[in-house]
């Protein structure tokens, strides 16, 4: 009997598979959202919704944002299309296949290192199988994370110093009181010597302290200033600086391609496609400064060139972080509350025209509603929302369509 028969027990198989892997606190974001989350990882499991192509693996990528500490897995019923593989190479996306019996297979090198790299975890000696329970429901799926793991003592290890600090000097009043006005019965030595102690506990801690957030500062103002110091970097490091200012290059390349090519991130950082705004214009004059020193058929030995080109990566960096940070705060702000109620439902009826399960002329008439709403709303619809999206469902079209004979 299979042991993965809906959208569920593909989610619970793949949170179960990635807690043998080492990610203990992965849990389902939300029923048949088909997205697993873990502090160190980020997940994305396909149900039967053909093969794989690079659009579902930029958007896994984009949905990671910032926080370059979370791995990148893809679980999917099917295949991967051979862009997605190159893709996933890049972008060290840990590939996955599993099958209706629950058996869950690795794809691609960064799939069979993930379980072994992270806290060196033990994998089972059995293939990993879960059978879930005849009628299943949401409520049976494990549980997020509490407060405490998550957000409570992660704190803690992050600013123990400061607490330690904190604590220990606001007890120093306390004991100042106790030694001019002892409770009575209380050793006068003792309460000197516990004085003492709190005294010198806050001041160690203040030095640890100050020590590590100098140490921090350094380290952040060196890998800030790092990249554009192009006058220390020797003629034996330019190949290495080459490397490295294109593996930047590209990486935000990636990061806009993964936004121009999702159609549900401009609901979610709209700024980003008003060409006009000067963030966003910046971004774009820096960015094509940068790549008009790009070559990718060798490295240069023209130093000069090669410290040039580092110091415009810089500025593309910044740049885009600015703008892309800009455009996460302002959200729909900017739009009135009208059209963001229509934005809102454009946005469900990107879902119904990309759902696999939806019969092609659902999907149609779901397109031609997202455009009627974007012109009621009197808001120009991206790419991303256009073309983009177009492509997508004739994808999907594609795909749903029987083999031939």
């Amino acid at each position: 009997m299979s042991t993965i028969r809906t959208a569920l027990d593909a989610e619970v198989a793949v949170t179960r598979r990635m807690r043998e892997m080492g990610f203990p606190d992965a849990y389902v974001t939300t029923p048949r959202a088909l997205e697993v989350r873990a502090t160190r990882g980020l997940a994305q499991v396909k149900w039967r919704g053909g093969m794989v192509g690079l659009t579902e693996l930029q958007s896994l990528f984009g949905a990671r944002a910032y926080d370059h500490s979370k791995q990148l897995l893809y679980f999917t019923d099917s295949a991967y299309a051979q862009d997605a593989l190159d893709y996933a190479a890049r972008s060290q996306i840990a590939l996955f296949v599993y099958d209706s019996d629950g058996h869950i297979v690795p794809v691609n090198m960064e799939a069979h290192s993930v379980g072994a790299g992270i806290n060196q975890v033990p994998r089972p000696a059995t293939p990993s199988t879960w059978t879930p329970p005849r009628g299943a429901t949401p409520a049976e799926f494990p549980k997020p994370p509490g407060f405490w793991k998550t957000t409570g003592w992660p704190f803690v290890q992050r600013h123990w110093r400061l607490i330690g600090a904190i604590v220990l000097t606001l007890a120093i009043p306390g004991g100042l009181m106790e030694l001019f006005s002892p409770e009575p019965g209380t050793s006068r030595g003792e309460t000197i010597g516990a004085l003492f102690g709190v005294i010198v506990g806050a001041a160690v801690f203040w030095v640890l302290y100050v020590k590590d957030r100098n140490k921090k500062q350094q380290s952040a103002t060196t890998a800030l200033n790092q990249p554009s110091t192009p006058a220390d970097v020797t003629d034996a490091s330019i190949p290495s600086l080459w490397k490295r200012s294109m593996e930047r290059l590209n990486a935000v390349r990636v990061e806009y391609a993964a936004y121009e090519t999702d159609p549900t991130q401009f609901f979610f950082r709209p700024l980003l496609s008003d060409v006009n705004h000067p963030a966003v214009q910046a971004f774009h004059d820096a960015f094509a400064s940068a790549d008009t020193l790009r070559i990718d058929d060798h490295v240069p030995t023209d130093a000069a060139l090669v410290r040039d080109f580092a110091d415009r990566v810089t500025a593309a960096e910044r740049a885009w972080r600015k703008a892309d940070a800009l455009a996460r705060e302002a959200g729909t702000t900017p739009f009135t509350a009208e059209q963001q109620d229509l934005l809102r439902t454009a946005q469900r009826a990107i879902d119904l025209a990309l759902d696999v399960n939806a019969s092609a002329s659902e999907r149609a008439a779901a397109y031609s509603r997202v455009l009627a709403l974007f012109e009621k709303a009197k808001i120009t619809p991206p790419d991303s929302i256009g073309t983009a999206l177009r492509r997508q469902i004739d994808s999907v079209t594609r795909q749903s369509l029987p083999p031939p004979d």
